[in-house]
């Protein structure tokens, strides 16, 4: 029939915790009392309304209260209880609150989990009708679904607010860790903080207050965090100060071009950066996709030009225009530079008996491959690196038997890229998997490296003898043989769970920390269950083939 109440007082309970299972049922009041210490209530597959009152924590240190929502609970809070909320955890599960007046509820640090939904029972901002994140809240969105009165959220959204001699609201942080999301008009007031790291945030308008932050990514040398931000409308960023009010680190900033740049009125150069792209940084470290959209027509010259904005950054920017590019006439991909047809086929140049050899002058990235009937064989002799986006699902224009890349072959210029490599045979100095690719035969001399979140399927992978490399994605082959030798290490971190995984003529294999060696020339097959299942390696985990 259910407990009637509970109260936790402020003696003998620390670490207390309260376990409301399924079936469970608390008629009356859920008291925490203000002097309480560390007090722990776990919503495990509960069902139904819950009136619980949170006394604001007096402990300095620590959580005052935390709750878990998980095992499939659905739960509401009852509203005018004034609950203060250390942590909310939903994992999964269902948890449904007002957070409109401070009366009800308040919950300073909000975890949404891939099998969570946080419901707000109602929009908690009039101002701009939308939700806002506030007093000196964080909300840490990991995939998770967010919605209003049961419906996904996808309106407007502000972060922290704009404090003033008579009223101060606090602060409000966003962390978008994982998942994909999608607002409307997104505000980032004075007190606000917006972090894209892990996930995908995508808003029409984006309007930074003259003391908001906004980071996409990480700033590091190793072990950077991708983040990917959307801005399909209108970017501003308030007058006051020059640059770091948005800063790119690592990942993607897709936008429409003229929040980037704009005609030029004056001068030799036909673009200017815009006001708002003045404010913007990039990390020490950065490594970012730029694309901007709405390009319309352009050409080489018109590329290059917006790459010179970008002044001492071009280095750290992957730029990628989403527009027609009109090359000149009978144009090779040895006269591309950097990205500028990345949505475009390409001739490699003229084929003489079956095959064709180009040499880029600098990193260049193309849509696809353009080659003569009748080639069988396709090379690169430079040490530059060609970067293949894919057309029309394949990264020529026809199949051949061989590609072949000296210096670097990267597929995907986006890590949204998809593509079949249709070519019986690639061999690579080092092989890039940036997006969703497969090929056949693969021969590397130096490196094969996935990034992370990237998929690269093959039959057969062959690695020089003192290749080395790391995969950060997914990784699924038939085999992948070493020649001899006892080179650098070959570091899997993630594979598909129904791969396969062969190791040929290596010296030494370790798997999650247990080291087995053999005899050069024989050939382990990893297998992880006694009836011969597939491995499967999480991403904490390194395989290393030596």
């Amino acid at each position: 029939n259910g407990t009637s109440a509970i109260e936790v007082k402020k003696t003998g309970t620390d670490n207390n915790t309260i376990n409301l299972e399924a079936g469970s049922r608390v008629l009356g009041l859920v008291h925490v009392d203000a002097a309480a210490t560390n007090t722990t209530l776990n919503l495990k597959g509960m069902q139904g309304s819950l009136l619980l009152k949170v006394e604001a924590g007096s402990q300095n240190e620590g959580d005052h209260f935390t709750l878990n929502v998980k095992d499939g609970a659905d739960v509401t809070l009852e509203d005018g209880q004034k609950s203060t909320i250390d942590v909310a955890n939903i994992t999964n599960g269902t948890l449904t609150a007002s957070l409109k007046n401070p009366d009800d509820n308040t919950i300073l640090e909000l975890s949404l989990e891939e099998q969570g939904t946080f419901n707000l029972k109602e929009k908690n901002s009039t101002l701009i009708d939308g939700v806002i994140i506030a007093h000196n809240a964080t909300w840490n969105l990991n995939g998770g679904r967010l919605a209003v009165a049961g419906q996904t959220w996808t309106g407007n959204f502000r972060v922290g607010t704009n404090p003033s001699k008579s009223e101060n609201k606090g602060t409000g942080t966003l962390n978008v860790s994982a998942g994909g999301y999608t607002f409307a008009d997104m505000s980032v007031r004075n007190t606000g903080t917006v972090k894209v790291a892990g996930g995908e945030l995508t808003v029409y308008a984006l309007d930074i207050s003259k003391s908001g932050t906004v980071t996409v990514g990480t700033d590091a040398q190793t072990n950077a965090v991708s983040g990917t931000l959307r801005v399909n409308g209108a970017l501003t960023i308030a007058s006051a100060g020059t640059s770091g009010r948005l800063t790119l680190n690592n990942g993607t900033f897709e936008t429409v071009a003229s929040n980037v740049y704009k005609a030029a009125t004056e001068g030799e150069d036909p673009f200017v950066l815009t006001d708002a792209w003045g404010k913007v940084a990039f990390g020490q470290n950065a490594d970012v996709d730029l694309v901007l959209n709405d390009v319309g027509e352009y050409d080489l010259a018109a590329y290059q030009a917006v790459q010179n904005l970008l002044g001492d950054n071009k280095s750290k920017v992957n730029l990628v225009l989403n527009g027609t590019i009109k090359p000149a006439e009978n144009a090779t991909i040895g006269q591309m530079v950097g990205n500028a047809a990345a949505n475009n086929t390409i001739s490699v140049g003229e084929t003489k008996e079956g095959t064709v050899t180009a040499t880029l002058t600098g990193d260049v990235g193309v849509g696809a491959l353009g080659v003569d009937a009748g080639t069988t064989t396709v090379k690169f002799t430079d040490i530059n690196t060609l970067s293949l986006a894919g057309q029309n699902g394949t990264v020529l224009s026809q199949n051949v038997e061989t590609l072949e890349v000296a210096g670097t072959l990267a597929l995907g210029i986006l890590s949204t890229d998809t593509a079949t490599v249709n070519a019986e045979t690639v061999k690579a100095g080092t092989l890039e998997v940036n997006g969703d690719f497969a090929a056949q035969a693969v021969q590397v001399t130096s490196s094969l490296d996935v990034a992370e979140e990237a998929q690269f399927v093959a039959d057969t992978i062959t690695l020089g003898a003192n290749a080395g490399g790391e995969i950060h994605g997914y990784l699924e082959a038939d085999t992948v043989a070493r020649e001899v030798s006892s080179g650098a290490s070959f570091k899997v971190k993630s594979l598909l769970s129904e791969t396969a995984f062969d190791v040929y003529g290596t010296t030494s294999f370790n798997k999650n920390g247990v080291a087995m060696t053999y005899k050069s020339g024989s050939y382990y097959q990893l297998k992880s269950g006694a009836n011969g299942e597939a491995p499967v390696v999480s991403a904490a985990q390194t395989i290393e083939v030596g």
